[in-house]
């Protein structure tokens, strides 16, 4: 009963954090001049339904009042652990994927000195990410996104032997070269959805620019959990010919990226 009480704690907190975690990049993309007012409206009302944050806070109080009414959870132990990271590279117009790291180890101090052992493992569905090219003025779909036809082909599984509640997603690229031309990594765009996918979800008009550095684009990943991804890149502007490729990092973590 208490593994099933954490874990529907766990799973309404995680949708709650990514809500505000994308509310947040919006704003701050917004502040930063790189959307306009009419597009940063448009795209709070979708991730808010038209409502307040102040009344999605109340439906998550609520529903953790009737969570912790079905039963009594002991306090556990408090647990010092050193931070859990998955490396998953990945990425642009052809690119390698592999995955590293694994597992790591924490302390905590009761009678005894413990060691305890916490895992997180997560794998990417494709080998390779390729984009379209049949429109030069404009967004590409990765040949998987399927956007606006049928769901996403491309995923992230978070495994269900993972130990680690509520972990975040970072994304970091390589801006694309071809002998001596580049295009920037922020060409490139970037949506996710966890455990669902259709024809418009991931959806494009919540999607947010690929930078060089590592930003976070899921809050509150748990064991089971699928996170389906959709890409793009915008060949407008004029752009010289050849094969663009990069490199990219998905990192799955339980802190901050």
């Amino acid at each position: 009963m208490n593994n099933q009480i954490d874990y529907k704690r766990n799973e309404l907190l995680g949708k709650h954090n990514r809500r505000l975690r994308r509310i947040r990049i919006l704003t701050e993309q917004y502040k930063k001049g790189l959307i306009s007012y009419e597009e940063y409206s448009q795209k709070y009302d979708l991730l808010t339904n038209g409502k307040p944050i102040s009344h999605h806070q109340r439906i998550v109080d609520r529903k953790l009042d009737q969570i912790s009414k079905l039963g009594y959870r002991p306090e556990k132990p408090k647990i010092k652990l050193i931070s859990l990271i998955l490396g998953l590279v990945m990425l642009p117009a052809l690119l390698g994927l592999g995955i590293t790291g694994f597992a790591t180890t924490g302390d905590q101090d009761v009678t005894a000195t413990l060691t305890i052992s916490n895992n997180i493992a997560a794998s990417l569905n494709y080998a390779t990410l390729e984009f379209d090219t049949t429109n030069l003025e404009g967004d590409n779909n990765a040949t998987l996104n399927n956007y606006t036809t049928g769901s996403s082909g491309y995923y992230l599984d978070y495994s269900e032997s993972s130990t680690v509640y509520n972990t975040n997603v970072c994304l970091s690229g390589t801006d694309l070269t071809s002998g001596s031309n580049t295009l920037a990594s922020t060409r490139m765009e970037y949506s996710d959805k966890a455990n669902t996918t259709s024809s418009s979800e991931p959806d494009k008009a919540l999607s947010i620019d690929i930078q060089n550095s590592p930003t976070t684009v899921e809050t509150g990943l748990d064991p089971g959990e699928r996170l389906y991804q959709r890409y793009w890149i915008d060949l407008s502007g004029g752009i010289y010919a050849g094969t663009y490729t990069g490199s990219g990092t998905v990192l799955v973590s339980s802190s901050s990226c």
